[in-house]
């Protein structure tokens, strides 16, 4: 393949090249390559991910991976001194002239569920729904129906107990219909899960 970018200088050359190198091709090949399988924060595949990307990085950037596998605990010395070896005030001459790349081990404090549920109950406590919270999964997409299961619905750094009040319908839950419902009605709503 190969590319004109015009007769421009260097770094015009150069900025042109990188920024046709992200396209939707190249994104959905890379998303499928690494989010197609449950990696959640702390886990051993998280963890894998993470040397899958280092040993990216070390065949990019031609990188030659040192004899013991540069995994470092967070804050350590040897994180300390890779990440101060960056600058070249603190770089000795062999890193100033090469790129490096490691790991650096976080412990992320992630709750995940024992039990989980969502129900509405009549003014008896008698459940007259229930919600299944398990995902679907699409038959079409393999990876996505293969692991349907295995990170659960929850709302994370949520804390354990019931909730308990009037169900209001709310349409598409967006920021007008909370609003109107709030002001209008006279309602007051607490979302789970409210984006903009």
């Amino acid at each position: 393949m190969s590319l004109y970018c015009g007769p421009y200088s260097q770094f015009i050359e150069r900025s042109c090249v990188i920024s046709q190198i992200p396209n939707s091709e190249s994104a959905f090949q890379i998303s499928r390559k690494y989010a197609t399988h449950p990696h959640l924060a702390g886990s051993n595949a998280d963890f894998e991910d993470a040397k899958t990307l280092l040993s990216l990085f070390q065949n990019e950037f031609h990188i030659r991976p040192p004899h013991k596998e540069p995994v470092f605990p967070a804050g350590s010395k040897e994180s300390r001194d890779a990440t101060l070896g960056l600058t070249s005030k603190h770089a000795s001459s062999h890193q100033k002239k090469r790129p490096t790349a490691w790991i650096d081990v976080y412990y992320p404090i992630l709750n995940t569920p024992l039990n989980r549920s969502l129900s509405i109950v009549n003014d008896q406590g008698v459940v007259e729904w229930e919600a299944d919270l398990e995902e679907d999964g699409d038959v079409r997409d393999p990876e996505a129906n293969k692991y349907r299961t295995s990170v659960p619905a929850w709302h994370g750094l949520s804390k354990d107990g019931d909730i308990i009040g009037e169900l209001i319908y709310a349409n598409y839950g967006n920021q007008e219909v909370f609003f109107m419902k709030t002001v209008f009605f006279e309602v007051g709503l607490t979302p789970f899960f409210f984006f903009f």
